[in-house]
């Protein structure tokens, strides 16, 4: 089949006529297309139930973490109330007994003076005020 010039162009027939290899091709066609659709969709809505249990298996883990640094927050809260309480009740009760010890040495005519030895303060007379 060649036209006027010597080249040799496909000639289309339209035939209205509708044969079984194209029903099957349509089929075929329709069914992979479909197919394909439908596996995308189920495998897209695994991945996300997938994920979403492994954010949800994160989430409560660090839910966990967070409870216990918050325990133990308040733990370390509350151990410095009572450090800072108790410290406030011994400064105290040392100003009442270097009060004491004042009162009971003027009385006695003669107040120590504080002497360092080493880490601890040592009360001892002065060699003037010595019997």
């Amino acid at each position: 089949m060649t036209d006027g010039n010597g080249s040799a162009t496909p000639r289309w027939r339209y035939s209205n006529e509708i044969s079984l290899g194209q029903i099957l091709q349509a089929i075929t066609l329709i069914t992979m297309i479909g197919g394909g659709a439908i596996t995308s969709y189920v495998s897209l809505r695994n991945d996300i139930q997938t994920a979403a249990s492994a954010a949800s298996a994160a989430m409560a883990t660090m839910n966990a973490r967070i409870s216990v640094l918050e325990a133990r927050r308040e733990i370390d809260d509350r151990f410095q109330t009572e450090t800072r309480r108790d410290l406030g009740r011994m400064l105290d009760m040392m100003t009442e007994m270097r009060v004491q010890l004042g009162g009971k040495q003027d009385r006695q005519g003669a107040l120590p003076t504080m002497r360092q030895s080493g880490s601890a303060a040592i009360s001892t007379p002065v060699a003037s005020e010595r019997p």
